[in-house]
């Protein structure tokens, strides 16, 4: 069984993950999850705009540069965006 979970910054114990309990079907959301819901849809929109981009180098601090410039590019797509 893991006991962590690998990120760019290094890896992170199971205990610091939070699991969400997933919700029934037809009951409606309180205040409390429908903001949760907002910050999260706005945290995965980045995500789910580089889920295609496989990142394969030698070193994870040279995976962790193409990783940060890919943010760096998909941040100055939104302020484009955005200003226009």
């Amino acid at each position: 069984m893991r006991t962590t979970v690998m990120t760019v910054s290094g890896p992170i114990p199971l205990t610091a993950v939070r699991f969400v309990p997933s919700r029934h079907a037809n009951v409606p959301l309180n205040e409390r999850e429908q903001g949760a819901n907002r910050k999260r849809s706005r945290v995965e929109h980045v995500f789910a705009q580089q889920a295609n981009r496989l990142v394969r180098s030698i070193g994870q601090v040279r995976a962790a540069v193409k990783i940060r410039m890919m943010n760096l590019e998909y941040n100055m797509r939104r302020l484009v965006w955005l200003a226009g």
